[in-house]
């Protein structure tokens, strides 16, 4: 029961010691010397703000999103070649295992069964057939 405790207790601070971590730096971006105090102030700085947005956007993206994300993307295809894809693979090949070999085992039946009516109806045209061609040869 207590060991239970001094768990949750670790794993609160912990947790709030990687959250402080992650924002408190990130206050400092947030503060300016001091506030506007008149129009054209906000103004000016609202256009270096705006201005200088973008850039920053595009400095963060490539050189800390970007890299992130490729390493995560090279991470999983590497997971996926190695570990899921054979395994999918295995499971979409047996089951086109299971189908192809009940079609390939229904035509060979249907084959077997259509053979044994044309050998049975063979005799039977083709005396048919002796006996109208042989008789119209005679007969003409």
């Amino acid at each position: 029961m207590n060991n239970n405790k001094l768990y949750k207790n670790i794993l609160l601070l912990s947790t709030l010691a990687v959250v402080t971590g992650l924002f408190f730096p990130q206050f400092c971006f947030a503060q300016i010397d001091a506030a506007p105090s008149t129009i054209d102030e906000a103004k000016t700085f609202i256009i270096k703000v705006i201005t200088a947005l973008p850039n920053a956007m595009k400095d963060v993206w490539k050189d800390k999103v970007l890299p992130i994300w490729q390493k995560a993307w090279k991470w999983f295809k590497g997971i996926w070649y190695q570990n899921i894809k054979p395994v999918i693979q295995n499971g979409i090949d047996k089951i086109k295992s299971l189908f192809q070999r009940k079609e390939v085992t229904d035509i060979k039946e249907e084959f077997e069964k259509e053979k044994e009516e044309a050998l049975k109806e063979l005799p039977i045209i083709s005396k048919e057939y002796w006996d109208n061609v042989f008789w119209k040869i005679f007969r003409e």
